[in-house]
């Protein structure tokens, strides 16, 4: 079984991720497709599951009605979603059979992980409810996510090696994707701004950092210890950036610092410190500027290509019962 591009990217999404919610919801889930669309090996795939994927995607696109949107785009998009629950109730079956499991810990440090997202409890239970979800339930499918990727982490992940002769073959073989505009390299320490009533204190600590940082303080440390972000962790490191992929205003601070030296700006996410580390004109990347971002490519096609392989044989073996009929995408 050879999965198009398209449906391999949603179940690298169902399978890879660990989601907790899709934000706080807008109340209308539910009656989209009957209560049951599928059937994996007598488990069934509520249809409550299948609207939530679906409204995500249209939620990108601007959540526009079902009933409105071409029938062919509803069946691929609906047998698309469908496909890549059923193919994770299956990893999730299998993990099951081989004996994964986590603990009660694991769970409640999840729980307060995606928890975190929210500003308050009752923002949470809204986002739940707006989902057709308890609770229990939502504590449920976070256990069955980390239990997914333990076990794709014993039987996929951890089989991936990317030697260096891959990647120095790779290398000369893809040239246009050596080419590179002006680009700078930064890192940061973002301080997010939590409502109105958090901005005077966010613009404060990280007015406070600036001036640490100017004043020679560990740029890194403080990262690790203040910045909201994931790259914290490797010290507010961000890499090499172009400007159209860096938002507007941190793009025009890093284009105009000189090399060494720190500054603050104000975005969407909130205020970011900035120092540039490193600037080059256009030109070509050479093979040490790309070795780490060359080896996760590599590595992530061939997780991709183990995991088709694993969803393949998890198919022919498994009883599959797709129950939302045509008639029922057609004329919603």
């Amino acid at each position: 079984m050879k999965l198009s591009e398209r449906t391999l990217a949603a179940l690298l999404v169902a399978l890879l991720a660990l989601p907790g919610l899709a934000g706080e919801g807008d109340g209308r889930l539910g009656g989209m497709f009957p209560a049951v669309v599928a059937r994996v090996n007598g488990t069934e795939i509520p249809g409550r599951d299948l609207e939530l994927e679906v409204r995500r995607e249209l939620g990108a696109i601007g959540d526009p009605e079902w009933k409105d949107l071409r029938p062919e785009y509803r069946g691929e998009l609906a047998l698309g979603k469908i496909t890549a629950l059923v193919n994770a109730e299956l990893v999730l079956q299998a993990a099951a059979a081989a004996g994964i499991r986590v603990s009660e810990e694991e769970v409640a440090a999840e729980v307060e992980k995606s928890r975190k997202s929210f500003r308050d409890d009752a923002a949470l239970d809204a986002a739940l409810a707006a989902q057709n979800l308890d609770r229990a339930s939502w504590e449920k499918k976070l256990r069955e996510n980390l239990i997914t990727a333990r076990y794709l982490e014993e039987t996929v992940h951890r089989k991936i090696v990317v030697s260096e002769e891959e990647m120095r073959e790779h290398f000369p073989a893809h040239p246009e994707e050596l080419e590179h505009p002006e680009i700078v390299r930064t890192r940061q320490i973002l301080i997010r701004v939590e409502g109105d009533e958090g901005e005077d204190e966010a613009r404060r600590l990280a007015q406070s950092l600036l001036d640490r940082v100017r004043r020679g303080e560990d740029f890194a440390g403080l990262a690790a210890e203040h910045s909201t972000d994931a790259s914290r962790t490797l010290g507010g490191e961000m890499g090499f950036g172009v400007r159209g992929s860096l938002p507007p205003e941190y793009a025009e601070a890093a284009f105009s610092l000189p090399v060494g030296e720190a500054g603050m700006v104000r975005s969407r996410q909130g205020y970011h410190i900035l120092e540039v580390t490193e600037r080059r004109p256009e030109g070509r990347f050479t093979f040490d500027d790309v070795r780490p971002q060359l080896e996760e490519r590599l590595r992530k096609h061939k997780v991709g290509e183990e995991l088709e392989a694993l969803v393949g044989r998890l198919r022919e073996k498994g009883r599959i019962e797709i129950l939302l009929s045509a008639r029922e995408l057609l004329h919603p």
